[in-house]
């Protein structure tokens, strides 16, 4: 019997962003990667035959897409807007001011501290009980 080879692919459009081959039965190839893409980007995830026909292949995917959430900072005369995406986790450390909605963003406004300021966006995990 023969073995089992599979290939792999990922791409976004034509830019290959992994290629792997799979040679045995249960094995993996693992791939992590950051990509920074609008919501109407399309990522194609392809499967070929590994070069020697179709025959014992079958191939699984486990796929976890994580949104990262992106805090932008702009002046505005003499305040701070801080904004960062609804679609992010809702479960965020409070903060002194309430958070609006504007848009696919919550917003925050703070008055300019002379000297400057540090923020951070930091995502609280839920404790589990």
């Amino acid at each position: 019997m023969q073995a089992t080879t599979t290939d792999v692919h990922i791409r976004d459009g034509t830019t290959a962003l992994f290629d792997g081959t799979l040679t045995g039965l249960g094995q993996a190839q693992v791939f992590d990667f950051t990509l920074n893409t609008s919501t109407s980007e399309t990522l194609d995830f392809l499967v070929g035959n590994g070069g020697n026909g179709d025959a014992h292949d079958l191939t699984g995917l486990t796929l976890t897409i994580q949104n990262a959430a992106v805090l932008t900072i702009e002046k505005q005369g003499n305040n701070v807007v801080l904004r960062w995406p609804t679609a992010a986790p809702n479960n965020w450390t409070p903060t002194q001011e309430i958070p609006t909605i504007e848009g696919a963003f919550w917003k925050v406004v703070r008055p300019g501290v002379p000297g400057g300021e540090f923020f951070r966006l930091f995502f609280s995990q839920p404790q589990e009980t």
